[in-house]
Order: C-alpha cells, then sequence, then structure tokens
C-alpha cells in the first residue's frame, strides 16, 4: 500500500481581508499604577517590561485588526514553479540566444535587481527589446525562487497555532525575568496581580470582527481571538505559562512574528494540559518564587 504523504498545514496570506484602524490604545501612568497596587507594595513594573508588554500586545491587536485571505503554500509555491516554468518557455520563444546564467548564484534581494534590473543594458538589449525583456524575464523568475525561499523559511516544527497563547506565555516570559510574580505561593494560583495584568493588557484589544470567507482554497487567515475573562482566562493563562516553560522569549517573539507575515500553521497542537499537569506546573511555578 503507497503511503500517503503528510499535507504541509501552513499557511500563507494572499490577500488583506480589511484595512484596520492603526490606532492601539496604549494603557496609560494611571492604569499601570493601578495594574501595580494589585500586585503588593513590594512589587513594581519599571518601564522597560511596560514597553515590552505594551509593544507585543500591540503587535498582537494588529494582527487581530488584520484579517488576511490565505492558500495553502505548497498550493502557492506550485503556482510560483509553474509560472517560472512558463516564463522560461516564454524566454526561449522571444529571444533564442540567452546568455548563460552566471555560476555564483544572486545572494539577496539587492543582488537580484542589481544584476537583472538596475545594471547597464548591453549593445544587443539597447538596440532589441526582446533582449531586453529576456533579461527582465530571468530577473523576474530570480525574483519569484527568491521568495519561495522565503516563503518556505519557517520551521517545519513550528505547530504553535493560538497566537493568544504565543502572546500571553511572552507576557509571563518578560515579566518573570522582571521577578513580577506570576502565581500566588499562598493559594497555589494565578496571582490576581497578574491576573489583573492579563486582563487591562487584553483589554487594550480591538474587538473581533471577522466574519468567515468561502470559495475555493481561500479561508481566513486570522490570529486566535482573546480569551474571555474568568475560569477560561485563567485555565488559558496555565497553558501560557507551559509554553513559556518550553519555549525562551526569542523563539516565542519569532513565532508571534510569523502570524504578522502571514505565515503560520492552523493545526492546533499545543496539548490541552490536564488537572494533574496543571497542578505539577503550579507547584513548579510557586518554587520559582
Amino acid at each position: 500500500m503507497r503511503k500517503r504523504k503528510n499535507r504541509d498545514a501552513r499557511i500563507v496570506a494572499t490577500g488583506i481581508g480589511a484595512y484596520p484602524d492603526a490606532d492601539y490604545r496604549y494603557l496609560s501612568d494611571a492604569d499601570w499604577l493601578n495594574i501595580q497596587q494589585r500586585f503588593g507594595k513590594r512589587t513594581k513594573i519599571p518601564a522597560n517590561l511596560r514597553e515590552q508588554l505594551s509593544g507585543v500586545t500591540a503587535i498582537y491587536a494588529d494582527m487581530l485588526q488584520t484579517p488576511r485571505l490565505g492558500r495553502s503554500l505548497t498550493g502557492a509555491v506550485t503556482e510560483i514553479e509553474l509560472w517560472c516554468k512558463r516564463t522560461e518557455a516564454l524566454k526561449r520563444a522571444i529571444w533564442t540566444d540567452s546568455a548563460a546564467e552566471p555560476n555564483n548564484a544572486p545572494q539577496n534581494l539587492g543582488d537580484i535587481i542589481d544584476r537583472y534590473f538596475r545594471r547597464p543594458r548591453s549593445p544587443v538589449e539597447a538596440t532589441l527589446p526582446l533582449a531586453h525583456l529576456a533579461q527582465f524575464l530571468t530577473g523576474a523568475q530570480a525574483l519569484a525562487r527568491y521568495f519561495v525561499q522565503i516563503l518556505e523559511m519557517t520551521d517545519s516544527d513550528n505547530k504553535i497555532a493560538e497566537s493568544w497563547l504565543v502572546w500571553a506565555a511572552l507576557v509571563i516570559s518578560f515579566c518573570r525575568d522582571q521577578k513580577i510574580p506570576i502565581v500566588s505561593e499562598s493559594r497555589g494560583s494565578l496571582h490576581p496581580g497578574f491576573f489583573y495584568l492579563l486582563k487591562s493588557l487584553q483589554a487594550t484589544l480591538p474587538s473581533k470582527a471577522q466574519n468567515s470567507l468561502s470559495g475555493g482554497e481561500a479561508k481566513l487567515l486570522k490570529p486566535s481571538s482573546p480569551v474571555k475573562a474568568g475560569p477560561s482566562l485563567r485555565k488559558s493563562a496555565l497553558r501560557a505559562a507551559a509554553l513559556a516553560d518550553r519555549e525562551s522569549a526569542e523563539a516565542l517573539y519569532s513565532r508571534l512574528m510569523w502570524w504578522g507575515l502571514g505565515l503560520v500553521r492552523l493545526k492546533q497542537t499545543v496539548p490541552f494540559e490536564s488537572k494533574a499537569s496543571i497542578s505539577r506546573m503550579l507547584k513548579r511555578l510557586v518554587a520559582e518564587y
């Protein structure tokens, strides 16, 4: 029996669904003072931490405001590669005496532009328009292949599809670096101050106003929605804490930025922690503080 090849679950943005209002409402100094008071007199939230938390929340807010049209990465790359083949056939049809490509491949986008689009025309290209067009077609192929490499640069093991979890895990990671308590030692649960911080940051996010789209392979590519306050927010925050345990802040930020670039995995593979694993996680967190 022929083994079925696993389908690449990545989705690549192929359009913008709406143009957002780019204004993001940052927390005021009074808001931060109110949050700080919830932690108690011993805890201070320094200016650099405020900037980190506001900055990463603004990035996440922008994603929620900008739904994108998308399709499978495999399908998009296949279409680009087919276009390159057709472009090569067109080039040979209009100009049969194309020069051989240099052995040294372009190193970056600037190299491609300089080599194919900015260099002086040769005597033949200056005289014969189709020779000049053939050169541009070669450059167009090089551009297409360059962007295919960019699209396929994402880690094939990047299976974290819930951008809310990544955002919350970054909030936790930043707070840990500044010794801000995430859990309450006396209660063995999320610290009330941290829970209020999470709610306050989430209150600055835009409302969810995104409709699903249908038709062919196109679909709405969007980050996961904010989690409602209450038990579900507390439980989701614990999942984010587990994610912060497994991933560095740099890795989490990289994953969040891939959402901004419109290239993600949609399949949810972050395990939903059992009560026993949540209890173990809380004990570990309490031990850290």
